[in-house]
């Protein structure tokens, strides 16, 4: 059943002298990276991510797929399932990224659909055209478009945040034709979290997450770095065809233009003729006169059609010669693109060079693979040895189970040491430490927003030392409705003045 979620900011601040030094080496976009995932997970960890009482996901998809221009073509599939007793004929999403314009599909039909933005968040409502029944499933696609999260000196970076369900979830993020996994700076990953595949088809590098997704992990947020190593040119075979496609038109356009004309000249020419024959005749009765002027009306109608053509003309001319530029364009990117197809066909040169080595290390390859297979053998004479060390082992083991008795022994001093333990924490505590300690004290309960504006320290600052208190022992953490409640342990609740 999908229920409302909020997620916590979990970044650790606690950055060790080596990772600091690290961080110093980075860019200032690559710390603007960090800063910008770390305001995106304390954006969300106040969002909702909720749909209708009764919905049950079965499975969930999200794809990305990133072209040559960094666009993100992001969609997420939805199989859900009502197992409630009640038609359900809205359903309600939160997700942690901008967008607008989404593409949504349903077995079910969609309606009608809302969005609404706020502090990073979509907020998307849907109405299905059918009902669903209690006991039936539906697929439910939600597909949009957006920019890549960073691109600086030919390094990208996207991030993608979705909310977490009860279900088998998989993620797949494909990169552009020619890109390749790089790493930021030193101390970065390349690509988080960990436990992903990556695969290739020859085109394309895809990066895969499969795992049984927990909704209690509030939300799942992968990363990756990338950088187009070798940019991919537009065939040329486009090329020609836009060009044909060109010339075909402007030689219909131009024979259209010629027939009209020819058409409006002959008119002209037989109205005119007419027109004479009337007047000459000085015998033509009431009717052939009536004739005549509707004749002469005509006449005046096809020069201001003729008029007209002109004007269309002179617009045709203009489309004509904006073609013709555009064509001449076409045709100096056709030399450009010869010129990097030579430089293509070197690079193959290149590759089939580096293949011939390739193979003669893996003839190298082959002859240490041998000695391998001996040394095995040898490997097999040892593991006799091993069965004669599984006696000792048995022996090992019998002292082992006179040694858990004196482990408990020992447990029982390590209680009656945590009896002081409180005592001891306090005297190696900092002056900053203290200072807040006394802070939460006088107040009870009190949040970390609230430490930050009472003491003046940075958020960062109070984040890393209340972390550091709490795995201590000598803070704790309770739930507060949405918010994060800090107060003192039960072994420091009744302690005396610290300062």
């Amino acid at each position: 059943m999908i229920k409302k979620k909020s997620f916590e900011d979990n970044f650790d601040g606690n950055i060790n002298k080596k990772e600091k030094r690290n961080l110093k080496n980075c860019t200032y976009h690559n710390r603007g990276l960090i800063f910008k995932v770390i305001i995106l997970t304390a954006l969300v960890a106040f969002c909702t991510v909720s749909s209708v009482e009764g919905l049950k996901i079965q499975n969930y998809d999200v794809s990305c797929k990133i072209n040559t221009s960094n666009i993100v073509n992001e969609t997420i599939i939805l199989k859900i399932y009502n197992n409630e007793s009640e038609d359900i004929s809205q359903v309600n999403f939160d997700i942690p990224q901008i967008f607008s314009n989404p593409s949504l599909k349903s077995e079910h039909g969609v309606k009608s659909y809302g969005l609404s933005t706020m502090e990073g968040v979509t907020s998307l409502t849907m109405d299905f055209e059918k009902p669903l029944k209690p006991g039936a499933t539906t697929t439910l696609s939600i597909g949009f478009v957006r920019d890549i999260d960073i691109d600086y000196e030919g390094k990208k970076f996207v991030t993608v945040t979705v909310p977490a369900y009860d279900s088998r979830f998989t993620m797949e993020i494909a990169l552009p034709q020619g890109a390749s996994i790089v790493s930021p700076a030193e101390g970065i990953l390349s690509i988080s979290p960990r436990d992903y595949s990556i695969e290739t088809d020859g085109k394309r590098i895809y990066i895969k997450w499969s795992k049984d997704l927990d909704a209690d992990e509030k939300f799942f947020t992968s990363s990756v770095n990338y950088a187009i190593l070798t940019p991919v040119n537009p065939p040329i075979d486009t090329i020609h065809d836009n060009t044909d496609y060109l010339n075909v038109y402007t030689i219909s356009l131009s024979a259209v233009i010629v027939l009209l004309l020819i058409i409006v000249l002959y008119l002209i020419y037989r109205l005119k003729i007419i027109l004479k024959k009337s007047i000459e005749d000085e015998e033509l009765d009431e009717e052939k006169r009536d004739e005549i002027n509707d004749l002469r009306r005509n006449l005046e109608i096809s020069e201001v059609n003729l008029k007209n053509c002109n004007k269309e003309i002179d617009k045709l001319e203009k489309i004509n010669s904006k073609q013709n530029l555009e064509l001449k364009e076409l045709h100096d990117d056709l030399e450009f693109y010869k010129i990097k197809n030579v430089e293509c066909n070197n690079t193959i040169t290149n590759l089939e060079s580096k293949l011939k080595f390739e193979k003669e290390m893996n003839e190298k390859l082959s002859d240490a693979i041998s000695e391998r297979d001996k040394e095995i053998k040898e490997l097999e004479e040892y593991q006799e040895a091993c069965e004669k060390q599984k006696k000792t082992i048995s022996e090992l083991n019998k002292e082992l189970t006179s040694k858990k008795e004196h482990i408990d022994t020992l447990e029982v001093k390590i209680d009656k040491y945590s009896v002081g333990k409180a005592e001891t924490l306090l005297n190696i505590l900092t002056s900053e430490e203290k200072e807040i300690i006394i802070i939460i004290k006088e107040h009870g309960t009190i949040s970390q927003k609230e430490i930050v504006d009472i003491t003046g320290y940075t958020k960062s600052k109070i984040s890393r030392m209340i972390s550091d208190l709490e795995q201590r022992g000598i803070v704790e953490k309770i739930k507060v409705g949405r918010l994060n409640k800090i107060k003192l342990s039960k072994n420091f609740e009744d302690k005396g003045d610290m300062s």
